[in-house]
């Protein structure tokens, strides 16, 4: 290995000396700027507004006496300041727990009770959720963005350490989507961390095919990869761009993350993407099917060599789209109890699937039903380089379940597809086992449907919960909309054919919960509508 492995902190502390006045990224109409303006910041005014924070950090952890290692909260505005507290906690030996700022109060005392949480910082521009008036730890308000990133230098603050001398030290909680209950904390170590780096320098080959490219690190003396990075601000996945941004030394360029999901419009990601040539850009399914239904968005699209997905799988028209073009789709896969496995380069006409080396990430699919196959992460303690994210986090554990679902390729060895999760199953009273996934998936394709959700579990018959568009004339759009949901369980007969008065339209007023990733959260969703259900079965 030409360079030593260094742990985050100290690989940002790396490339501010080395290339202080390279950019490491820059933020589009950040909040604290005016709108159209960028932030553009080079690896040593990153590090600088680290440091400026880990001082800050350091007089606030002794004022309240925080000791080694102690876990503290951090909500705030969906900015720059994530990736600033997470190095500036690391710097200063505490553990910091990011709870998704859609969580409610109850799901961030559960975490903070989880954690041990010793303290609660928060941006002042946050909307308060209720949590300083309900915990019973300090509330700390944490500077603003633009004193942060106020070029003027700062001491450097020392964080002069190994990567042996930390690789298993805890720096940061993550938590579960809450999808079936609760959100549950995952503990990250500094070894989490360099994971991709990791995966770069030691994951095998596998029959001759490239690693995906946000593993392919690019040496700084060549011209750099520029990639549009669209990812939620608290969410795991950021820590991924964050990664590649210090250790793949891509360099990022990040839209707006303060806007809501339905602010993503088509014409304001063609906006985005024509700030810059990008190589590549990296999403959630819901910021790019607006190609579907704007051409120049699509056109914009079809510039760039990779679009990169993740967090849900992409509907088969926006594949069908881009089929024998220059850009090529990329599915990604992570889960945060197992990281971001390294995954490799699949084929144009494959970009369903996910490329994994099972034997090297110590993957088994256990058989689940039909064609189906539930993903477990099976405990090999030779897995050394790169190591099983899995066990840092959980070491008592020997395997982990990860609940979700792939079909393997027809052809292809070490092509899998997502296909949905072993608890989105629904069991009737009657016994019958039910995978929703498909139905769900053909009735969603009609233009008038947002989300479609069958439910039923315990009771004798499916139910499905439809959310339209539109809150008009919703009657008459259920007769636009029979066709298709009769076609979705053609073939069927007996019990788990969906009856049209077991059909129950979503409420303006109780809006469809949805967890971090932007999936449904059936369990809260059937508590939601649980009189409807009851309605509709004592009919």
């Amino acid at each position: 290995m030409s360079h030593p492995v260094r742990v985050l902190a100290t690989q940002v502390d790396h490339l501010a000396a080395q290339h202080p006045e390279l950019t490491f990224a820059e933020f589009l109409s950040p909040p604290h700027l005016e709108e159209g303006d960028v932030l553009s910041l080079t690896y040593a005014d990153f590090k600088n507004a680290i440091d400026r924070l880990a001082w800050w950090l350091k007089d606030q952890i002794a004022q309240h006496g925080l000791a080694k290692f102690d876990t503290i909260l951090y909500i705030g505005s969906p900015d720059l300041r994530y990736s600033l507290m997470l190095i500036a906690a690391i710097k200063t030996h505490v553990v910091i727990l990011f709870s998704a700022p859609v969580n409610d109060t109850t799901a961030h005392l559960s975490l903070m009770q989880a954690t041990n949480c010793k303290a609660y910082f928060y941006s002042e521009e946050a909307k308060d959720s209720g949590l300083r008036g309900s915990c019973n730890v300090p509330c700390i308000a944490i500077p603003d963005t633009a004193s942060l990133v106020d070029t003027t230098r700062v001491p450097h603050f020392p964080y002069d350490k190994s990567y042996d001398e930390v690789a298993n030290d805890p720096v940061v909680y993550y938590h579960t989507s809450g999808t079936t209950g609760f959100p549950k904390p995952v503990c990250w170590t500094n070894t989490t961390l360099c994971l991709p780096y990791l995966s770069f320098v030691y994951t095998p080959d596998l029959e001759g095919r490239p690693l995906h490219p946000h593993y392919m690190q690019v040496p700084l003396t060549e011209p750099r990869c520029r990639i549009l990075f669209s990812m939620s601000a608290f969410h795991s996945s950021m820590a991924l761009g964050l990664l590649a941004g210090v250790y793949m030394h891509k360099l990022l360029v990040i839209p707006p993350m303060h806007l809501p999901l339905h602010e993503y419009t088509p014409k304001r990601m063609t906006q985005f993407l024509q700030h810059a040539q990008f190589q590549s850009l990296v999403t959630f399914p819901a910021r790019v099917e607006g190609a579907l239904q704007d051409p120049d968005y699509a056109n914009e699209l079809r510039k760039v060599k990779y679009i990169m997905f993740g967090g849900a799988p992409i509907s088969p028209e926006f594949g069908t789209l881009f089929m024998g073009q220059q850009v090529k789709l990329l599915n990604g896969w992570g889960a945060t109890e197992v990281m971001f496995p390294p995954t490799f380069e699949t084929d144009h006409e494959d970009w369903e699937y996910l490329c994994f080396h099972e034997v090297a990430s110590g993957f088994k699919f256990q058989h689940f039903d039909t064609d189906r196959y539930e993903l477990v992460v099976v405990r090999d303690d030779s897995l050394t380089k790169p190591p099983q994210s899995t066990f840092k986090s959980f070491p008592t554990w020997t395997e982990h379940h990860v609940k979700d679902l792939f079909t393997p390729h027809p052809t292809k060895k070490h092509h899998w597809k997502f296909v949905g999760r072993c608890d989105n199953n629904i069991i009737l009273s009657v016994g019958q086992n039910i995978n929703p996934e498909a139905f769900e998936v053909a009735i969603t394709k009609h233009p008038l449907v947002k989300s479609a959700t069958m439910l039923g579990t315990g009771r004798p018959r499916p139910c499905l919960i439809l959310e339209l568009y539109s809150y008009d004339g919703m009657d008459a759009q259920i007769d636009t909309i029979w066709p298709v949901i009769e076609e979705a369980f053609k073939g069927r007969a007996g019990y788990d054919v969906l009856e049209r008065s077991n059909i129950i339209l979503a409420k303006q007023d109780k809006p469809i919960p949805l967890n971090i990733k932007g999936g449904i959260k059936r369990p809260v969703l059937y508590t939601l509508y649980k009189d409807e259900m009851d309605a509709c079965y004592a009919e």
